[in-house]
């Protein structure tokens, strides 16, 4: 876990962000009161099978692709957990003694102080469409030429998500707070 200090952010569209949606805009001043703690890596498969061991839970349904690095089972535990409802993701913070971010405090952390779109250089921060295959893509291109196979040719080139924490982290240490999952 890493500890998150109060301060403020201007949440929704960053300035120099000019691919907003309506829901993002106006952009607005929000302040974090209070420090808190959050998991430096998105939850990984070994937590969760040991929250689902001690709470009796049984693990989501594995993702279904034609390339998958879940292995059999959820047998890859530095993965990602996915596919968890919302009552579950709550549950499982509960029992790790904590809480789900709001959404202010979710975006404070994962801009980091950030004021750009982005902390980073998109390549060495996140895991997204067109890195996360066994070949890079130009996804944009894609969706523009060939949209009712966008699916089918990032599946064929077996983008998926990655082990958790293999890309740069943010100021407040903390890793894949955009792209991987």
């Amino acid at each position: 876990y890493v500890w998150i200090p109060p301060g403020t952010l201007m949440m929704g569209c960053s300035p120099a962000d000019t691919d907003c949606k309506d829901d993002v805009k106006p952009s607005h001043a929000v302040v974090i009161t209070k420090g808190f703690w959050l998991g430096q890596t998105e939850v990984t498969v070994g937590a969760y099978r040991r929250f689902a061991g001690a709470t009796g839970r049984q693990l989501p349904p594995q993702p279904k692709s034609i390339w998958t690095p879940f292995k059999p089972g959820w047998g890859n535990e530095t993965m990602p957990i996915v596919v968890v409802a919302w009552e579950d993701a709550q549950a499982y913070c509960s029992w790790a003694g904590g809480r789900l971010p709001t959404e202010a405090e979710w975006e404070y952390a994962a801009r980091a102080g950030s004021l750009a779109s982005r902390y980073g250089v998109l390549d060495e921060i996140a895991w997204y469409a067109d890195n996360s295959g066994r070949q890079r893509l130009d996804s944009e291109k894609i969706l523009r030429e060939d949209q009712g196979n966008y699916g089918k040719r990032l599946d064929k080139n077996g983008n998926n998500m990655h082990e958790v924490g293999q890309k740069r982290a943010n100021d407040f240490g903390l890793y894949d707070t955009l792209g991987n999952v």
